[in-house]
């Protein structure tokens, strides 16, 4: 960028050589007609019809727009119809005219980004220039750029790059939340706590097409961990550039109590690296949320600098055929956000997590497909993200992945996210000194198993006496195979005085235990009176701990029965 003294103001040029924007700036001190002159490059015809989401309907490639510092909003712009075809060059295009401005600030963006190769049957490049351009024969982008520029005159002052960002980072400050002008990120978050009732301004810019985003900003009430606000593509406008250009403008209002934003990007198509026409205000990509009410106390807004929390605990970038778990105890009551990432589809997951409790075998929480949402690339692709509040007490996560698709190795489109392909556990209490204790389980050695009999193979029937010499209550997990309202794999307890069955492993009773539906699972909660019993288990000939013949369980360790005893305080 440079600029000159023009008879009648300042001049300012810009020329956009290899970056894919070039930004200035210029001030009026007062509403006057200022002269353009601009050489961009693009097709003679908008986009009637638009074919995919990198396309722009104004159907150019580079090109330049004036916006108003203040309002954000595009007052000028290069396009098919306000600029003539260079006859020495027919995808260059330019313009030579006046317009007039209003007194105020203003930036200049000057956008060169070079289209994909499916992206030009508008007609952009000739199947002569994409088979030199395959063949790495073809200058034509780095020659040409070099005759792309803009030219204004009449100002009464420049503005640099510098400035404009120094303006914008100054401007940014005075708002509650300014997750913008982010290059490629998994997610970004701030946290803000609000002592009166306040009117808010959300202003987000992100991508979207048809129904699904994928760099988009949401808001959640910290203290209920309900979702205020999340950018949806059925609830945006267009926001310049390329159809998936999003824009999202919401006034809402917030009751006293402690929030935290989020902006998720998937990486590809970001300040660091358009891979498509930017929004007209690419410095605002992200999210940012202001005040709304004139009248408000700056004081009831206190802004939490961010600090990005690590996982207390994760299993990520997994690979196929994994079957991982861990435990951690809390000693107080928590809220822990999840972040899971696995493979889904027909309402049905191959790769997911879940929770238990350890000491009642309770699942807590389970990656479930319609409580997930696309997570980018493949459809199959699925993603959690929120909270749950947990007791104080011991819990064992799991994560378990098929035999195909995953980190190890992607048979389809990967993730947005792929390193995070697993489960990642965060503290979302005000104090991240709550103790967490991280341990591996050994079931074996839990202090509350009276009696077990697991990693059952075939064709076998195991016993174990179990003496109880108190009113005893106890929690039974007993995992098998059955089908059709019968059980091949199962477990009983039988008292050894009466010779009487005192529990059975019932097919009504039982639940998905994970893997092949034939997979079931019961937990059940009785008390046993004094006495001598004995715990059974019987295997058929087929799918057991030691050869399965379809998918396995969740537990394939627990492949049998456990019998816990319950303490009082439980």
């Amino acid at each position: 960028m440079f600029y000159f003294v023009h008879a009648q103001g300042k001049t300012l040029e810009l020329k956009i050589g290899k970056k894919q924007i070039t930004i200035g700036g210029f001030i009026l001190d007062s509403s006057k007609t200022v002269n353009i002159e601009a050489v961009g490059a693009g097709n003679n015809e908008p986009i009637k019809r638009i074919h995919n989401f990198q396309e722009d309907k104004f159907n150019l490639y580079a090109y330049a727009w004036i916006l108003n510092s203040t309002s954000r909003s595009m007052v000028w712009r290069m396009t098919i119809d306000n600029t003539e075809r260079d006859w020495w060059d027919k995808w260059n295009r330019m313009f030579k005219g006046d317009i007039v401005l209003p007194k105020g600030r203003y930036e200049i963006y000057f956008s060169a980004v070079e289209p994909l190769y499916f992206n030009w049957h508008e007609g952009f490049f000739s199947l002569g220039r994409l088979f030199d351009k395959i063949i790495g024969e073809d200058t034509w982008w780095e020659d040409h750029s070099n005759k792309w520029s803009f030219k204004i005159n009449g100002v009464d002052k420049i503005l640099s790059e510098k400035d404009i960002h120094d303006y914008l980072k100054q401007k940014n400050e005075k708002n509650i939340v300014h997750i913008t002008g982010k290059n490629s990120q998994a997610f970004t978050e701030s946290e803000f706590s609000l002592k009166d009732k306040i009117r808010v301004n959300i202003h987000a810019i992100g991508e979207g097409y048809k129904g699904k985003m994928y760099d988009y900003g949401m808001l959640l009430n910290r203290d209920t961990h309900k979702k205020i606000w999340e950018m949806r593509e059925i609830d945006t406008e267009y926001a310049g550039g390329a159809v998936k250009n999003r824009l999202d403008r919401k006034k809402i209002t917030l009751n006293p109590g402690n929030y935290v934003a989020y902006f998720k990007s998937d990486g590809n198509h970001s300040l660091e690296k358009w891979n498509a026409n930017p929004p007209y205000d690419p410095l605002s990509w992200g999210v940012s949320i202001k005040v709304d009410d004139k009248e408000y106390n700056p004081e009831s807004i206190i802004k939490v600098p961010y600090k990005k929390k690590e996982p207390f605990l994760q299993f990520t970038q997994t690979g196929d055929d994994e079957r991982l778990k861990k435990n951690f105890t809390l000693e107080s009551s928590s809220w822990i956000k999840i972040w899971a990432i696995g493979e889904g589809r027909r309402n049905e997951m191959a790769d997911y997590g879940w929770i238990k409790n350890a000491n009642t075998g309770k699942t807590v929480w389970k990656m479930e497909y319609d409580k997930t949402e696309h997570a980018g690339g493949s459809s199959k692709n699925r993603e959690f993200l929120g909270s749950i509040y947990l007791d104080k007490g011991t819990y064992t996560v799991y994560f378990r992945t098929d035999d195909s698709h995953s980190y190890e190795e992607w048979n389809s489109r990967p993730p947005d996210s792929p390193k995070n392909w697993g489960i990642s556990l965060y503290q979302l209490s005000e104090d991240d000194s709550i103790s967490v204790s991280i341990f591996s389980p050994l079931e074996e050695n839990d202090k509350t198993i009276i009696a077990q009999l697991t990693k059952i193979g075939d064709d076998e029937h195991q016993m174990k006496k179990l003496i109880i010499k108190n009113p005893t209550r106890i929690h039974i997990l007993c995992i098998g195979e059955g089908m059709d309202d019968e059980m091949f794999d199962y477990g009983w307890i039988e008292d050894m005085e009466f010779r009487e069955t005192v529990w059975r492993m019932n097919y009504y009773e039982t639940q998905h235990a994970g893997g092949a539906r034939k997979n079931r699972r019961v937990d059940s909660y009785i008390t046993l009176s004094p006495g001598i019993y004995r715990i059974n288990y019987r295997s058929d000939d087929s799918h057991s701990y030691k050869s399965w013949n379809d998918d396995s369980p969740d537990d394939i360790n627990l492949w049998g029965i456990t019998i816990y005893e319950i303490s009082e305080k439980q």
